[in-house]
């Protein structure tokens, strides 16, 4: 191997089930891993883990963005880009449908309030266009 240096030592290990007479092979003595009590690391539930309902928070800011309703600079700098919002507030949609029965009542609610209002929104704003 090139990225092999010639003191490494290379074990091989026969694992084949018979012998090239036909008899079968003595089985390779393998050594279970070793045993840990300790359970995984548990992810701390703090305020700055993420959850779903920030996920689809950020997601609606950033809908609400292309939707000229917040400005993300100077006041009077909000541009409307109803594609990029469109494209933002279907995937909201897409993940109502492929998280249906796996939220909370209080999930559920959150992304169901901001799928309205954004469609509301656009509705609105693709009328004045």
């Amino acid at each position: 191997m090139p990225n092999q240096s010639p003191d490494e030592e290379i074990k091989v290990t026969d694992r084949r089930l018979f012998r090239r007479d036909g008899e079968a092979a003595a089985p390779p003595s393998v050594e279970p891993p070793p045993a840990t009590t300790a359970e995984p690391a548990a992810r701390p539930a703090d305020a700055d883990s993420p959850d779903f309902g920030t996920f689809v928070m950020g997601l609606a800011k950033i809908a609400l963005l292309h939707l000229g309703e917040a400005e993300m600079q100077a006041p009077g700098t909000a541009e409307v880009n109803l594609p990029a919002a469109r494209e933002l507030i279907d995937i909201l949609g897409m993940l109502h449908e492929k998280t249906a029965g796996n939220l909370s009542p209080e999930e559920l609610h959150l992304l169901d309030t901001l799928l309205y209002e954004l469609r509301m929104d656009f509705a609105q704003k693709a009328s004045l266009r």
